[in-house]
């Protein structure tokens, strides 16, 4: 695949978020999400290991120490970031940062790059089991779970460009 410029990289960015119907709202509704995801950031590490250790397939694809180091690698940075990104494109250095940690995911193969949406949801379910519980108004619960989906699945989809440019 050949390498993306800046620019193409930016036009994907924008066509990936118009595919999720992902707009400044969602944003918004981020901001209401961060304090519950921080703030429950190891649940959600310790169901998304929970998720992949009891799967044979998936167990596969990782080297599984601990949930513990698994709690505390940089896919742990990756949940509390993404909430919390102030209104600012900051989407690529957050997914960079997670594919090139030589920690619990090896690197992604290309046969493997399919199946990252399918990934994505133990991550999202956890989360929205925890928004679920949180407080946040009822007639906003639902934009918040569905903000959340969004950045999750914009976040993962973005891990499959594999040039380090």
């Amino acid at each position: 695949m050949p390498e993306h410029t800046p620019d193409q990289r930016f036009r994907d960015l924008v066509l990936l978020r118009r595919m999720l119907m992902y707009t400044r709202k969602d944003d918004e509704y981020l901001q209401l999400a961060a304090p519950v995801i921080r703030q429950h950031a190891n649940n959600i590490m310790h169901a998304w290991y929970g998720y992949i250790s009891a799967d044979t397939y998936l167990s596969n694809y990782f080297k599984l120490a601990t949930a513990e180091e698994f709690a505390a690698s940089k896919f742990s940075e990756w949940l509390q970031q993404i909430c919390s990104r102030d209104g600012k494109p900051q989407w690529e250095a957050i997914e960079n940062a997670v594919r090139e940690d030589a920690g619990p995911l090896r690197p992604l193969q290309p046969e493997l790059l399919r199946y990252l949406t399918a990934f994505a949801y133990p991550v999202i379910q956890a989360g929205n089991e925890v928004l679920a519980l949180s407080g946040i108004a009822a007639d906003q619960l639902m934009h918040v779970k569905q903000a959340w989906f969004k950045a999750v699945t914009l976040s993962i989809a973005l891990w499959a460009y594999t040039d380090k440019s």
